[in-house]
C-alpha cells in the first residue's frame, strides 16, 4: 500500500492496516510538511479492490496474470515522475560509483577508513567483472526509461518491469553475488554514493509488487475480503531538530582523525574552526522538521491501535527510525509492538525522535533515550567521515 502511493520523487509513505468488525483502517503517513498528498489516496483503494479480485479468482493463472499486468500498468503510470527521476540521478550515480571501482581506482587512507565491512581497497577479479555487467544492465535499464517515456505503453512498461526485476534479482535478492554487493556497500561513505539505498529506491515497486502477491494468497486476506477500506490521512508532527558539533562524543571522534601514534596533529587546532563551520553549514542550530512516515504512525498508534501491528514502507526505514522501533517495542511501559522490514542503515540530517505518549519520566525508557542518542551521535559521525574525506583531497591539492 505505501509503496503504491508513491507518486512525486522524493516522496516516502507509511502504512498499517487495523482491522474492526466489518472494515479495515488504513492509517496513511508521508513525509510532505502538509500531510499526506490527496492524489496519493485513490492508490491504495484501487490496490484494496484489486487484492480482492485477485483473492477471488485465485484458482484462474490466467485471469489472475491478467490482473497483475493491469495493475503493474497503472502503477507505472502513476509513479512515473519518480521512475523517470531515477533514469536522470540514481542511476548515473550508482553506475558512476561502480565504474570508480572497477577502473583500478586507488582509495586513499582516509577513504579507506570510511568503509565498513570487509572491504580492504580491492575487489577480486572475477567480482569486477560482474560489476561492469551490473552497470551495463542499469544502463540498459536507463535506456529503456527514456524510450517508454513518450507514449507509456503497455508493453513497453511490462518490459521495463521485467528488466528491473532481473536487476533487484541480481543485485539486492540474497544470491551468490551478495558477498561482493556486501562488499561494494561498503565503500559508499568513500565514493559518497549510497549504492545499495540507491538500488532500492529504482526496485521499489518490484518488492512492493511482491508483497501484493504474497498478500492477495494470505489468509488475512480471505479473513478481510468482505470489508470496505477506510483511509486515515495521518497528519504530519513537526518536531525540533536541535544538533551540535560541540557534543564531546563528536569531538572525541574528530579528535581521533588527527591523532596518529597517540600524537595529536598541531593541524587540529588549526581545522577544528573550520570543522565548527562546515558542521554549522550543513546542520542548522535549530529547526523544525517533519517526523518520517512511521514515526507519525507509531505516534498515532498508542491511541488507535489495538495490538501488535505492522508498518508497512515505500522505503527501507532509516537507521535512526530503525533504532528507535526497537527501543520502543523493548520498553517496557506497555507499549503496543510495532514492526518494519528493515533498515537501509543510512541516516539523515532532517530527522528527529516524534513525540511519544509512552514518554514518562520513568526508568523504563532509559534504553529508548540512549538508543536515540546514539542514533543522533551515528548520524553526525557520517558528516565528519564525509568532512573527513573532503578534507584529505584539499590537503592533497594543496601539497
Amino acid at each position: 500500500m505505501a509503496a503504491a502511493c508513491v507518486h512525486a520523487p522524493g516522496d516516502t509513505f507509511a502504512a498499517a492496516l487495523s482491522a474492526k468488525r466489518s472494515s479495515v483502517s488504513l492509517f496513511l503517513a508521508s513525509n510532505h510538511p502538509d500531510g499526506v498528498p490527496s492524489v496519493a489516496v485513490e492508490r491504495p483503494r484501487t490496490i484494496w479492490i484489486d487484492l480482492k479480485a485477485v483473492h477471488s479468482i485465485r484458482a484462474l493463472p490466467d485471469a489472475v496474470g491478467d490482473i497483475h499486468k493491469r495493475i503493474i500498468v497503472e502503477q507505472y503510470r502513476f509513479s512515473w515522475p519518480v521512475v523517470r527521476a531515477h533514469a536522470d540521478h540514481e542511476i548515473p550515480a550508482i553506475i558512476g560509483a561502480l565504474n570508480t571501482v572497477t577502473s583500478g581506482h586507488n582509495f586513499t587512507a582516509p577513504e579507506l577508513a570510511c568503509c565498513s565491512g570487509r572491504f580492504k581497497g580491492q575487489i577480486a577479479v572475477d567480482q569486477l567483472a560482474w560489476l561492469s555487467h551490473l552497470s551495463e544492465e542499469l544502463d540498459a535499464v536507463r535506456i529503456q526509461i527514456l524510450a517508454a517515456h513518450a507514449e507509456l505503453t503497455f508493453d513497453a512498461i511490462l518490459a521495463l518491469h521485467a528488466s528491473i526485476e532481473a536487476l533487484w534479482t541480481k543485485s539486492l535478492s540474497r544470491g551468490r553475488e551478495h558477498e561482493v554487493m556486501t562488499a561494494v556497500s561498503s565503500m559508499a561513505t568513500a565514493l559518497q554514493v549510497p549504492i545499495t539505498y540507491h538500488l532500492r529506491k529504482i526496485t521499489w515497486l518490484v518488492e512492493g509488487f511482491r508483497a501484493f502477491r504474497a498478500f492477495g494468497d494470505s489468509k488475512t486476506l480471505s479473513t478481510w475480503r468482505g470489508f470496505e477500506l477506510e483511509i486515515t490521512r495521518l497528519p504530519p508532527q513537526h518536531v525540533i531538530f536541535a544538533p551540535s558539533s560541540h557534543d564531546p562524543y563528536l569531538l572525541s571522534q574528530v579528535r581521533s582523525v588527527y591523532t596518529d601514534d597517540y600524537e595529536l596533529s598541531p593541524a587540529y587546532d588549526r581545522d577544528l574552526p573550520v570543522i565548527h563551520q562546515s558542521f554549522k553549514a550543513d546542520f542548522p542550530s535549530t529547526g523544525i522538521v517533519v517526523a518520517h512516515p512511521e514515526c507519525t504512525i507509531l505516534h498515532f498508534s498508542h491511541d488507535n491501535i489495538d495490538d501488535m501491528f505492522y508498518i508497512g514502507q515505500s522505503e527501507l526505514s532509516c537507521l535512526a527510525c530503525n533504532d528507535l522501533l526497537k527501543a520502543h517495542n523493548a520498553c517496557s511501559s506497555g507499549c503496543k509492538k510495532a514492526f518494519v522490514r528493515g533498515s537501509h542503515g543510512l541516516t539523515f540530517k532532517s530527522w528527529a525522535p516524534p513525540v511519544l505518549a509512552c514518554q514518562p519520566e520513568d526508568e523504563a525508557l532509559d534504553p529508548l533515550r540512549k538508543q536515540l542518542c546514539i542514533s543522533l551521535r551515528i548520524r553526525l559521525e557520517q558528516a565528519l567521515i564525509a568532512y573527513r574525506v573532503r578534507l584529505s583531497h584539499m590537503h592533497v591539492t594543496v601539497q
